[in-house]
């Protein structure tokens, strides 16, 4: 069933779909999966990746990553 319509909130998104939800390649993101870098689950033959997955790894990107001119305890940011 897909949740096109909006009644149903999408949980996992397969490659592609990550991909530009990330706004990164496909190829990037196959790499971020089979580095372990983000997360992701198999049924049958196709990959997912859960809606928590992207936003467990922008959230550790930007954990990483001052802001750039910030004193580094912006209070967004602690």
């Amino acid at each position: 069933m897909k949740s096109g319509s909006g009644l149903v909130p999408q949980l996992a998104y397969k490659v592609p779909e990550a991909a530009e939800a990330l706004a990164l390649s496909v190829a990037t993101v196959w790499k971020l999966v089979k580095s372990g870098e983000l997360r992701s689950y198999k049924v049958g033959s196709s990959r997912f990746i859960p809606v928590a997955a992207l936003t467990e790894f922008v959230e550790a990107r930007l954990a990483e990553q001052p802001i750039p001119g910030c004193c580094g305890n912006h209070p967004d940011f602690t």
